[in-house]
């Protein structure tokens, strides 16, 4: 008989009598990685905790505001055709070029001027030729009467109420006038659109709306129309609490001839608040007064925002935030 040997590994080296799959491998935890991973899941809750905890205190301590941020898409405003910069006056945009200029939080806005995508006009034009800035609209020569037709998409609401209207024209008096009326897609005839007839129609996907201009004869001066604003409610709430530190007052601007001293808060936002930009806006409802964001910090927890530390200035009268619709 022939034995067949074993072959001797060298001294210091070893081998495996038997093989061992690598996917019925056990792998263990040390006790450093259970004790890594309980304390992140301690400050995990406990991050948590708080981020509740500043809702609860600006609930019942912060005061209600309502937030307006400035838009950043849509529609070119007609004040900034032919120019390099939007009208620093402009009521449609607001300086920043956009139609609207702002959204407010839980609202949505329909806005009819000269940019609209689709209308139509009987006996109106719109005044190119006159170098208005935003553009408006008139009768046309030798017409007493005139009318514009367009369609707003109506996003659903719950609460069927309008937050803010704007109907903005100019030159009507005893001889002339401008007038609103709005009817369902349904219906065959418009009715006279106040806000009582607007709202008892918000529960559509789409309105009609029509704007007459007339005059007692061609030779009196045409009325001129700027736009239509149209800001409804879409939840029942629009407004939330911020907690807002006692007023600080900084340097004047004595050297411009404004003499009311610019004045800065710093604010506590809970962290619901996503997303904030210098050129949004925040109104105060107990105080009539509005304000900017000029700095913000972000407080975190672990990977958690609990909440964000925000510093406001005053806004001033000659500012386009200052005409904005609250």
């Amino acid at each position: 008989m022939t034995l067949k040997l074993r072959k001797i590994t060298k001294p210091g080296s070893s081998f495996n009598a038997y093989s061992v799959p690598q996917q019925n491998r056990e792998i263990v935890d040390d006790a450093t990685d259970i004790k890594l991973s309980h304390s992140r899941d301690i400050k995990l809750e406990a991050a948590k905790r708080n981020v509740q905890r500043k809702i609860a205190i600006n609930k019942t301590q912060g005061e209600k505001i309502y937030y307006f941020r400035k838009l950043t898409s849509g529609r070119r405003c007609s004040c900034f055709s032919g120019f390099t910069t939007p009208d620093g006056k402009c009521p449609i945009c607001f300086k920043t070029g956009i139609v609207g200029g702002f959204s407010k939080f839980g609202t949505n806005s329909n806005i009819f001027d000269a940019t609209a995508l689709e209308y139509a006009m009987v006996g109106v034009h719109l005044t190119f030729e006159k170098q208005l800035r935003p553009l408006n609209f008139e009768l046309d020569d030798d017409t007493k009467v005139g009318e514009i037709f367009f369609t707003f998409d109506i996003l659903q609401t719950n609460t069927n109420e309008i937050d803010a209207s704007q109907f903005l024209y100019s030159g009507t008096g005893r001889n002339a006038e401008v007038k609103l009326y709005v009817k369902r897609q349904t219906e065959s005839t418009y009715v006279l659109g106040t806000t009582e007839a607007i709202e008892s129609r918000l529960d559509e996907d789409k309105l009609d709306f029509k704007i007459r201009i007339s005059r007692a004869h061609p030779k009196v001066a045409s009325p001129m129309l700027s736009h239509l604003l149209l800001r409804y409610k879409l939840r029942d709430t629009i407004d939330f609490e911020v907690d807002i530190a006692s007023n600080e007052e900084s340097t004047t601007l004595d050297e411009l001839g404004y003499y009311r001293n610019f004045t800065t808060v710093q604010s506590f936002w809970d962290s619901r608040v996503v997303t904030m930009a210098s050129q949004d806006f925040l109104y105060r409802t107990t105080r009539n007064q509005r304000w900017k964001p000029i700095g913000l910090t972000d407080r975190r927890n672990v990977d958690i925002t609990t909440h964000f530390e925000v510093t406001l200035r005053l806004i001033q009268d000659f500012e386009p935030y200052s005409r904005f619709p609250v």
